[in-house]
């Protein structure tokens, strides 16, 4: 019996010292379920969590229809061997549900990477948007332009691996 104890009492200070940093990769979708009599559209939020402590796990779940979304994560977290005080990094689309989903969940803020695939996403809305303004406009405006140019700018710190400086300069081109 006191071996036992004494075997509990040593795992369970391994456990607490074992802090393991997790990433935890969200995305947030909206699911079209259309019949002939009504359209409705369902949130999902899916992820995945990933540690050195073992397998990654996915998870998913409707926020709506789950009574406590960040009890869900939290438990995918433990299983990570994840704990309070542990290190948190989240790639997501920049979301501020999914940010406020983490830090309901673990208590902190961790630390957000916004993933490249929508960063490079809101460039192509913005040149979009650039090509549709000029086609609109018969003498080119001045603003017009410089937007177009800076745009250019944007992809090339994009693509040279500049992504801080990119997200930032993103604002500052769309207002």
């Amino acid at each position: 019996m006191a071996s036992h104890a004494r075997i509990s009492t040593k795992a369970a200070v391994e456990t607490t010292t074992n802090k393991s940093p997790v990433t935890v990769i969200l995305d947030g979708a909206q699911i079209r379920a259309i019949s002939t009599t009504q359209r409705r559209l369902v949130d999902v939020t899916v992820g995945k969590v990933v540690s050195s402590a073992g397998r990654n796990r996915r998870f998913g779940f409707a926020p709506r229809g789950a009574q406590a979304p960040d009890t869900i994560l939290r438990g995918v977290l433990v299983a990570q061997r994840w704990q309070p005080g542990s290190a948190v990094t989240v790639i997501s689309d920049g979301e501020p549900a999914l940010r406020n989903l983490v830090k309901l969940a673990t208590g902190e803020q961790g630390t957000h990477i916004f993933d490249w695939w929508h960063l490079l996403i809101r460039v192509q809305h913005i040149e979009q948007t650039i090509v549709g303004m000029q086609a609109l406009e018969t003498p080119a405006h001045p603003t017009i332009s410089f937007a177009a140019a800076e745009t250019d700018r944007l992809r090339h710190l994009q693509w040279n691996c500049y992504a801080e400086e990119a997200w930032h300069f993103m604002h500052s081109i769309q207002s």
